[in-house]
């Protein structure tokens, strides 16, 4: 085997390791995200500048997560192809639906692993 031989099946175990744990990166991504959102919404709470650079790199890479979670496991998931982007878009749509199974697995992510955490739903439940 040469260098370029042993490069390539290396990169190849890094993205197959990538879009396996790509599910609970994306996630934990959100949470980081949202409570940055939360410390930012805060009276008098400002964050820091290198919290906010922190914050956009999160973002960025939370793009980029969102893709491939959206692209393998969502379309395994629903057993559909992607239609957006993002994996909220997706779960958006269904959820808009109001019945059927895609809507009750997505509506089953949401309820467990982001209606807690997120800014913008979480006024309505309890802090």
């Amino acid at each position: 085997m040469n260098i370029l031989e042993i490069t390539l099946w290396i990169e190849l175990f890094l993205l197959v390791l990538l879009v396996i744990s790509s599910p609970i990166d994306l996630l934990v991504h959100f949470w980081a995200l949202m409570n940055y959102a939360r410390v930012r919404e805060l009276p008098g709470g400002g964050v820091t500048r290198q919290a906010t650079i922190a914050a956009t790199y999160f973002l960025v890479r939370g793009y980029l997560l969102d893709f491939i979670v959206n692209v393998f496991w969502m379309s395994v998931l629903l057993r559909e192809w992607p239609r957006q982007l993002t994996v909220t878009s997706r779960l958006g749509r269904h959820a808009a639906t109001g019945s059927g199974w895609r809507f009750e697995r997505c509506e089953r992510i949401q309820i467990l692993y982001l209606k807690w955490f997120d800014v913008k739903h979480a006024d309505g439940i309890h802090r």
